[in-house]
């Protein structure tokens, strides 16, 4: 039997605890936790990033935006009124090369959700703009939106889906949405309101909008209390990822000296110059005749889209109706 001398065992429990302070005194030093995924050096100087699986260090946006009152700007030059606060245009920040495979892309200023007004009160709705990685081989199928507006007869927005397989579109911080909208609008100051008439005269810049579906049905059904549409459409799955890069380029393409118009240049041309390239062999349609003198009345007036992709081919399924929420709801 072996015995431990008294002062042995001293000297032993004062070292340990030696370590233990030398330890906890270290890991004071270095800084703030790491996850993984995070870049140490800005996680230091506390603006939260990403690691993409390049190497490259990718600012990790998360930004709720607030509704402004418009009353504020009465007398205020128009060019000193704000960009309503639910608008942003998407912004390419990074590209994740994977050898032969379709690149991951990275975009900043992406709608994740949108939240409604406080009962009672005239202002208060928020948006949420988030950093968001795409990876169009995860791209499962795509759809037409559509929504209608006053008067219901004629008038309505339309826009594109994208759906993905699980991990196919989500924010840096793991979020994940099953739907990827791309919506071509007019860039709308907060004093402004969009109508048709004064569209075809008055020079409104144009935005596209990159959100979630959940946060496009939100703002149909609850913020606009009007009924979403939507129908699957006909296109084969090797080229659904080119649709995809199609809407992208879209994007990212200059459109500084566009203009918004309800007949020539309108959400409803804007998504069928997209989906037209993708009609089934043999398929056509003309956007205008007698050289862009007269516009294809199936390109103008919004509530025809569906019946032109349908005579084409590109719409087989049934339509599904998302009916409004009560007023009031929040998300």
């Amino acid at each position: 039997m072996k015995t431990v001398h008294p002062a042995s065992q001293g000297i032993g429990a004062s070292l340990r605890l030696a370590a233990w302070a030398l330890a906890v005194t270290c890991l004071w030093l270095s800084g703030p936790a790491v996850t993984l995924g995070q870049d140490p050096a800005r996680v230091a100087q506390g603006q939260p990033a990403f690691v993409a699986g390049d190497g490259a260090s990718i600012s990790a946006q998360s930004e709720w935006v607030d509704e402004e009152d418009p009353a504020r700007f009465q007398g205020v030059a128009e060019s000193e009124v704000p960009v309503r606060y639910d608008l942003r245009q998407p912004k390419l920040v990074h590209v994740e090369k994977r050898g032969s495979r379709i690149p991951l892309y990275y975009f900043r200023d992406v709608r994740w959700q949108q939240t409604e007004r406080p009962a009672g009160r005239a202002v208060g709705r928020r948006a949420h703009f988030t950093t968001v990685v795409i990876d169009l081989e995860k791209v499962k199928a795509a759809y037409l939106c559509f929504t209608p507006f006053a008067p219901t007869w004629a008038a309505g927005h339309a826009a594109i889906e994208i759906e993905f397989d699980r991990g196919g579109f989500r924010t840096l911080d793991g979020r994940e949405s099953a739907g990827l909208v791309w919506s071509y609008e007019a860039r709308l100051r907060c004093t402004q309101s969009y109508a048709i008439i004064p569209s075809l005269y008055k020079k409104v810049p144009i935005i596209y909008i990159v959100g979630t579906f959940d946060d496009f049905k939100f703002r149909c059904n609850v913020l606009n209390t009007s009924p979403l549409r939507r129908w699957k459409l006909e296109v084969a799955p090797g080229r659904l990822s080119e649709m995809a890069q199609e809407m992208g380029k879209a994007v990212l393409a200059d459109h500084g000296k566009e203009t918004y118009n309800a007949v020539s240049n309108s959400c409803i041309t804007a998504t069928l110059r997209v989906l037209t390239r993708f009609l089934p062999a043999g398929e056509n349609t003309r956007e205008d005749f007698l050289f862009g003198l007269i516009q294809n009345p199936r390109w103008v007036v919004p509530v025809l889209i569906d019946d032109l992709l349908k005579a084409k081919g590109l719409i087989k399924s049934p339509e599904q109706v998302f009916e409004p929420a009560s007023p009031g709801v929040g998300q």
